[in-house]
């Protein structure tokens, strides 16, 4: 009985001391790779949203949390216009930050669409000024979308404190802003979540009211391949001081 204590004890210890050896080697060695495979990845996609879209990404910091988590803090994308004696930039989209959950599993034995889980936006800022900015999300969407069919990506993405402005050149204005809003595929098919959505939108149709709209319990659910729209919602409805609508 004693014997088997002490193998007992033994294995204990020969677990501990590897644990110990690969938390002074291996995981600073880990992290340094990480980092470096980051850095080029990110340094990658700023180059092509540069040449597809002649935007730039920038952001303060990041850091990485082993073995599955990268964090970006003040993410800004921007268009970026020069003269002789200024830069001026004009941000289209900033967050506070982006945290990314990975799978490691899906870095070393999976597939890149595997890798990617969960990712979480905080304090998301969209400013868009039409046309000048429409020909601009053509060419996003396409740098981002896939040139081969498949299953979607299995993930959830999660913002908190959520805002957007569209400003068209007859002088209309849209706003929102959202509580909170998450994504997921995790059934294979995109589900979409808001509890409270609030848009206005500014029209001189209108005269000096906007109509502003409320969304609650905003669900909406499609097909893999987009080709069926589901949604629900209790809408209210005013402009001005005139109630338009109140409907579940």
């Amino acid at each position: 009985m004693v014997r088997k204590s002490a193998r007992w004890i033994l294995a204990i210890l020969i677990a501990l001391t590897f644990a110990g050896i690969l938390s002074l080697f291996a995981l600073p060695r880990m992290r340094t790779l990480l980092e470096s495979k980051l850095e080029s990845a990110v340094y990658s996609l700023q180059e092509r949203l540069y040449e597809q879209t002649g935007l730039r990404l920038g952001y303060s910091y990041a850091s990485v949390v082993l073995p599955y988590r990268i964090s970006f803090y003040g993410v800004e994308v921007f268009r970026e216009t020069r003269s002789e004696s200024a830069i001026l930039r004009r941000k289209l989209l900033a967050a506070s930050e982006i945290r990314l959950r990975l799978d490691p599993w899906a870095a070393i034995f999976g597939t890149p669409a595997e890798l990617l889980k969960h990712a979480e936006i905080g304090d998301l800022d969209i400013d868009l000024q039409f046309p000048d900015d429409q020909d601009t999300l053509k060419k996003i969407t396409t740098l981002f979308s896939s040139d081969t069919p498949g299953a979607l990506p299995r993930l959830v993405i999660d913002i908190t404190g959520m805002s957007a402005s569209l400003t068209q050149a007859d002088l209309r204005r849209y706003s929102a802003s959202l509580s909170s809003f998450q994504l997921s595929t995790l059934s294979g098919a995109p589900e979409a979540i808001i509890p409270t959505a609030l848009l206005f939108i500014a029209d001189p149709a209108f005269g000096e009211n906007e109509l502003f709209i409320q969304a609650t319990m905003f669900e909406l659910r499609s097909e893999a391949d987009l080709s069926r729209l589901s949604a629900s919602a209790e809408v209210a409805a005013r402009l001005g001081e005139i109630q338009l609508a109140s409907q579940a």
